[in-house]
């Protein structure tokens, strides 16, 4: 197998009472350590709308015809990425998850109610960066002066510390909500 395919997308076509599933999946959370994956694939290529045609399959991880390849990343170690490549992976008819052709509604609900822990963790992420670069432009000089000393990054840091806070209480706003 190959990480060359040029789709993006997995592809799962109907034969007898199984799906042949094509296709590549990137950024994959836990797609490199999971036994389980759960994999949207288009079911309805002819759908009217992208979206209507997508359906969701359980394949076990360890399924002739996937191959598995850990993303390395800077930030959020312990959250595991993979590129998964599916190669005629045959999925049992009983492995549909949900309706055919329902799977981007399933999706929609999953992602409705993490979208706030989600955002709690981008903030995180960025209050991060934003204090590791204050403490390097504290510490680091140019031109005969600190780098937060420059009056065009003073203004810089004092906007980014105000979109963090504005972010921040948005995302307390929601979960209330």
């Amino acid at each position: 197998m190959s990480f060359q395919s040029p789709l993006l997308n997995v592809l799962a076509k109907k034969i007898n009472s199984a799906y042949l599933l094509n296709g590549t999946k990137m950024y994959i959370t836990n797609g490199y350590t999971a036994d389980t994956l759960i994999v949207s694939a288009v079911t309805n290529p002819k759908a009217d709308r992208k979206h209507a045609g997508l359906s969701l399959f359980i394949v076990p991880a360890s399924s002739q015809g996937i191959e598995r390849r850990k993303i390395n990343k800077l930030v959020w170690h312990p959250s595991d990425l993979a590129t998964i490549v599916f190669q005629d992976c045959f999925v049992p008819e009983e492995n549909l998850l949900g309706q055919i052709h329902e799977g981007f509604k399933e999706i929609m609900t999953i992602f409705n109610s993490s979208r706030i822990a989600i955002a709690a963790l981008t903030y995180g992420t960025a209050l991060g960066a934003f204090k590791l670069a204050l403490q390097r432009a504290r510490r680091r000089e140019t031109f005969g002066k600190k780098i937060i000393e420059h009056q065009a990054k003073a203004f810089q840091f004092s906007e980014m510390a105000a979109e963090l806070e504005a972010a921040k209480l948005l995302i307390i706003k929601a979960a209330w909500l």
